[in-house]
């Protein structure tokens, strides 16, 4: 595939090590560039947002993304962290090494995502099977995803995510048989992220999940379920952990 000359700038920042500087590049060209090109960048700075807001480790000059440290205060606990800056509570482990929640130190220096200030919004683009995660506008990650069939498709339109669960029982939409929590017949992975219905219900019992009903190659950017979202497991257990209820969700073409 040739690669767009937006494509090769970030190329060549990234190899120059600024991560700031081309995630906030890229993310500013993804606004800008028609669907192809956008798509392309997408792909190019996807592993560097992922390394970035993802993992653990510093960022130098991170403020400018968001990525914020937290020094931990008397009496504070992971839970009173994660509703300041409106995360998960588990994304402070996924960011924190020798982190455990129980065993917070007053002066502890956190590495935090902060989306009080500027909130979450995911916007699914179904014609590149795509879910993009942006702070204002700035790009936080980009995960590939399994959609609808072509007889139940993903709805389009605006929602967001009311519910997150984590080991849900699963009710198979064809025979109306319930798995419970960590069956092998219950196909959702571990992780539940509901949509509201909204006032016309065309997203009534549509969210995102896991997959384990089959090989990610029969799935994975194709159009195969009853119109939900799913994601790689890695993927679905990094959004559960940064996208919390009350995130606005895009679904479009």
């Amino acid at each position: 595939m040739r690669i767009h000359p937006l494509g090769l700038l970030l190329i060549v920042v990234l190899a120059h090590g600024d991560d700031v500087r081309a995630i906030r590049e890229a993310s500013a060209a993804i606004v800008a560039a028609d669907a192809e090109r956008a798509a392309e960048l997408v792909d190019v700075i996807a592993p560097t947002c992922r390394r970035v807001f993802l993992a653990p480790g510093a960022v130098a000059g991170g403020e400018a993304l968001g990525v914020v440290e937290h020094v931990v205060a008397k009496g504070e606990n992971a839970t009173a962290i994660a509703k300041r800056y409106r995360i998960g509570a588990g994304l402070i482990a996924r960011l924190n090494r020798d982190y455990e929640a129980s065993a917070l130190a007053v002066g502890r220096r956190l590495k935090v995502i902060d989306c009080a200030r500027q909130p979450l919004r995911l916007v699914v683009v179904c014609s590149r099977f795509r879910l993009l995660v942006w702070r204002g506008e700035i790009l936080v990650a980009a995960l590939r995803v399994g959609l609808g069939a072509a007889a139940s498709p993903t709805p389009r339109g605006e929602t967001r995510v009311v519910l997150r669960a984590r080991d849900p029982e699963w009710r198979d939409p064809d025979t109306g048989r319930i798995f419970p929590p960590k069956h092998a017949g219950n196909i959702l992975g571990g992780f539940w992220m509901a949509f509201a219905p909204g006032d016309d219900a065309r997203f009534k019992s549509i969210g995102m999940h896991g997959f384990t009903g089959d090989s990610p190659d029969a799935w994975l950017e194709k159009q195969g379920s009853h119109g939900c979202i799913r994601l790689l497991q890695d993927d679905i257990a990094a959004l559960f952990d940064l996208a919390i209820e009350g995130t606005v969700v895009s679904v479009r073409d």
